[in-house]
C-alpha cells in the first residue's frame, strides 16, 4: 500500500495469480481531534479466463425429415462459465444459461447447412 499526497492510498497488483482473486477491503480511520471516524469500502477482484479447445459434435449427420438432432459445443475452462451461441449462416441461436446443446427437432430441408458455435464469457469469444 502506498500513500499519495492528498490522502489517497492505492495498491497495485502485478503478476496476478488465482490466489489473488477475492475481496479487498480499504479501511480509513480519521481523527481530527474530535470523534474518530472510520470509513470502509470493498472491491472484489474476479478471475476471468476465456474458454479453450472449442469443438462441435453431432448426434447424427444424416437426419430424416421430421427427425431430430443435437449439436453440442464442447469447451474446456472458461471463468466465468461460458454461454454458447449458435450460428447458421446469418441466423443466431442462443441457448439458455450455460447449456451447450442446440436441439433441432422436426428437422426440415431448411435446417440443412453448416452450423458453428461461439463460447462466450466476460474474457471473450472463442470459436472452434
Amino acid at each position: 500500500v502506498s500513500e499519495v499526497p492528498g490522502s489517497i492510498a492505492s495498491i497495485m497488483l502485478t503478476g496476478i495469480q488465482p490466489e489473488d482473486f477475492g475481496i479487498y477491503r480499504c479501511t480509513v480511520s480519521v481523527n481530527d481531534g474530535g470523534t474518530p471516524v472510520q470509513l470502509e469500502d470493498t472491491q472484489e477482484l474476479q478471475m476471468q479466463e476465456p474458454a479453450e479447445n472449442v469443438t462441435i459434435s453431432s448426434s447424427a449427420t444424416d437426419i430424416l425429415t421430421g427427425g431430430s438432432v443435437n449439436l453440442t459445443c464442447h469447451s474446456s475452462g472458461g471463468i466465468p462459465s461460458p454461454t454458447y451461441i449458435w450460428n447458421k449462416g446469418n441466423s443466431l441461436f442462443t441457448t439458455t444459461g450455460t447449456s451447450n446443446t442446440l436441439v433441432i427437432s422436426d428437422f426440415q430441408t431448411a435446417d440443412e447447412g453448416e452450423y458453428s458455435c461461439v463460447a462466450r464469457n466476460a474474457a471473450g469469444d472463442v470459436t472452434p
